[in-house]
């Protein structure tokens, strides 16, 4: 998404952004996009993944959520990589 040539996908793809800098850019550059927040964080503005809510039977295949034109979302650090999401800032 920070390439010139992502420029004309802006509405259909997401920005993966991989902390509060990388956040702040891409909403300044117009792009939604799919964040990664430190475990027990609810960031405001910003939707969660259904997909990752306990109880959730929501699909990816059905959501369509993060199609890119929608709102910015959210999941929580998971998996092995989560030790290295500490802060949101």
């Amino acid at each position: 998404w920070r390439e010139q040539f992502a420029s004309p996908f802006k509405g259909i793809f997401m920005a993966s952004c991989d902390g509060f800098t990388d956040y702040c850019d891409a909403s300044i550059s117009g792009w939604k996009s799919f964040n990664v927040v430190p475990k027990g964080y609810q960031p405001s503005g910003i939707k969660q993944c259904p997909a990752t809510v306990v109880d959730s039977q929501a699909q990816c295949v059905t959501c369509k959520l993060c199609s890119g034109d929608k709102v910015n979302v959210f999941v929580e650090a998971h998996g092995s990589g989560a030790k290295y999401i500490s802060s949101v800032a």
